[in-house]
Order: C-alpha cells, then structure tokens, then sequence
C-alpha cells in the first residue's frame, strides 16, 4: 500500500486502531482467484493509497452522523405513535401481558428492560409518576423512555388491529413496518456504536407493496438490499413520511463520496444513478 506520510499513518492507526482500519482496507486487497465467493489475499492491489483508505473512513465518519441526527426525529414520531395509539386500547397495556401478542417470554425480557431503564431514569417526568402513582407510567408516557429497540419490540407485541392503524399512518402495512423498524434498528445501532457502514451487510427489509418510492429503489438494487444505501431509503421514507427532519442531509453526505476508482459508491449499494431517485433527488 502506497503511504505518503509515515508519520502521519503512524498517528492515525495509533488513533483509530489497526483493526477498526482493516475493515476499510479490506476492499483494497486482491481478490483470490478461482474462488465461488469473493475472498481477498493478504497483498494489496497496486493502486492501494493510505490516503483513500482514510477518505474512505472520514465518509464513513460522516454518514454515522448523518444517520444518528436523521433517525431522532423518526424515533420521535415512533414513540409519539406508539403512545397515541396504543393508549386508546388501554393506557397501561404495555404493563398487561394478555393485551399483548407476545409469548411469555419475549414479554419478559422486554419488561426486565422496562424495569431497568424505569429504575436508572432520572427524568422529572418520572420520577412524577413515582412520586404520585406509584410509578406506573401509561403508554404515552413510557415511550418517551424507551430506545429504539423497545419501541420496535412493543409495536411487534401491539394488538395486529393497532399495529395495522400505525403502520398506515407510514403507508405501509404491518409486516412491512416490523420489518423496517428491525432493520433501522440494526443501522441505528451501528450509527450509536460508532459501526462501519462502508462495505458491511445489513438486514435485508421487506418490500414494499404500497411505498413505491422504496420499491423502485430496491428493484434496482436486487444483489445489494442488504446493503447501507436501501437502509438510508428507509430513512428518506420515513423523514418524507413523518415531515420531520431533513430530507437534504443524507443526499448530502452520498455527494460527498471520495471519487476512487477501484472503490466506486455502487459498494454501499447504491445505483450509478441514485440521485434520480424521488427519495434522492433533494
């Protein structure tokens, strides 16, 4: 591999860790001849650059925070749905197991989750509700302080008739929203991790029938739904959807892809033409 400056690579790998830079690399090596699933020898290609394996990262960089800021207001707009919803049915449903769709299991766990995070809260909200009703919090409330990952959980535990009335509220049905709440669970996580979204795999999310905008996306992109670029459709859909958040930013940060050749943006799945795309195109 070509390094221009030792010093300054030297600083670099100290600062980001040799590992956590292998994963950026990787697609610089060579790939192993005769081989049915693409695999790469420990020898670097010949046009392999330091410097592009650090723009690679800084992209990376980029799109992690990108994904955090945009997810927070969909996150936003889940909870408030959740609450709104479920709380016409009952407002403590998610305290009764039999309201819910869950095996007895799945319900403990989310519920121990519940418990820990009710018990670790220092929010004024809560400790209201433990001051003067014993800490039960209704639904409307207790989703304020669930993460994305509990709020994902309680909507597949949601009577199917709630479930339904949300997922419409997204244009989508209710296995497809399940679906993409899982999904924008896993990049939300790398996004809060600090995870590599370049040249990673993902959850593939359901198709949809209805969210066209999605569909064209995917049907474009058949040998890579697992990849970042479908998952950050996602969260276009869902900025359009919600009318919150900035539908600019993310289209921002893909324009911003470092122009290498043996690299080019078609590794984080998206199309030659992603930006024509009605979800791309602000």
């Amino acid at each position: 591999m070509k390094i221009r400056d030792e010093s300054r690579a030297a600083d670099l790998l100290k600062n980001i860790n040799y590992y956590r830079l292998s994963g950026y690399w990787y697609p610089f090596r060579k790939l192993l001849p005769g081989e049915d699933v693409a695999r790469r020898s420990d020898t670097f290609r010949s046009d392999a650059d330091f410097d592009d394996v650090i723009r690679i990262y800084n992209f990376d960089q980029s799109l992690r925070t990108c994904v955090f800021a945009c997810m927070a207001p969909i996150e936003t707009a889940l909870r408030a749905s959740l609450g709104h919803q479920l709380g016409k049915t009952d407002p403590l449903i998610h305290l009764k197991e039999d309201l819910l769709e869950a095996s007895s299991k799945e319900y403990e766990l989310w519920r121990e989750k519940y418990n820990r995070t009710l018990q670790d809260s220092r929010d004024d909200f809560v400790k209201h509700h433990k001051l003067y009703y014993s800490g039960k919090l209704p639904i409307w409330v207790a989703t304020e302080m669930l993460d994305w990952g509990s709020l994902s959980y309680l909507y597949g535990f949601s009577p199917i008739n709630d479930q339904n009335a949300i997922a419409d509220e997204f244009g989508l049905t209710a296995v497809e929203m399940k679906s993409w709440l899982k999904s924008l669970n896993l990049l939300r996580n790398r996004a809060a991790h600090h995870g590599r979204m370049f040249n990673n795999v993902f959850s593939a999310p359901r198709k949809p029938r209805t969210a066209k905008q999605v569909g064209q996306v995917m049907e474009a992109n058949v040998d890579s739904v697992d990849r970042c670029f479908v998952e950050l459709t996602l969260v276009q859909y869902f900025l359009l959807k919600t009318g919150m958040g900035n539908l600019r930013l993310l289209p921002s940060v893909l324009r911003g892809y470092p122009n290498i050749e043996c690299l080019p943006i078609s590794v984080t799945g998206a199309p030659f033409d992603w930006q024509d795309f009605e979800l791309w195109s602000y």
